[in-house]
């Protein structure tokens, strides 16, 4: 639930630079979408467990780390070209770079990619937490618990 506040808040908090133009709005809106399609195919390929009475999930690993890495990889170009490292003198400032907040994304790729990875983990997340709420019996494998595990019996 955390999480899912933490992304919501911080996709909020962008949406004003959404706004600015239409460049802006159609990346925030295409990478929305596409963060949930992710999200839905990454939650069908989720698997619970059980462990006694604790349930775990196991994520579709490659997805998750996809759109990290996406967005990840975009801002670190954004930082290096800021820094004038990828044209070897210092980059001017961005137009339409305000303060606050916003003022962290300066173009509409990034933008769109950020509201990817939001997308992407609200909609995981929900998904989650609503499957874990609505399963049904034999639909999380049952694993034995870790070796060393406190079984309750003195030794």
């Amino acid at each position: 639930m955390i999480r899912i506040g933490l992304f919501a808040v911080l996709a909020a908090l962008l949406s004003p630079a959404a706004l600015r133009s239409n460049a802006f709005a159609a990346a925030a809106l295409a990478g929305l979408c596409a963060g949930i399609v992710l999200a839905l195919w990454g939650a069908s390929r989720t698997r619970f467990e059980r462990s006694g009475a604790q349930l775990f999930y196991v994520p579709h690993t490659y997805t998750g780390v996809a759109v990290s890495l996406l967005f990840i990889g975009r801002v670190a170009f954004r930082l290096l070209q800021a820094y004038g490292v990828t044209q070897g003198v210092r980059a001017a400032p961005a137009a339409g770079a305000g303060s606050g907040f916003t003022g962290y994304v300066s173009s509409p790729l990034t933008l769109g990619l950020f509201f990817v990875l939001a997308g992407y983990y609200v909609c995981y997340l929900g998904l989650l937490l609503w499957k874990s709420k609505h399963l049904q019996a034999g639909e999380a494998d049952d694993v034995p618990p870790p070796v060393g595990a406190n079984s309750g019996t003195p030794s």
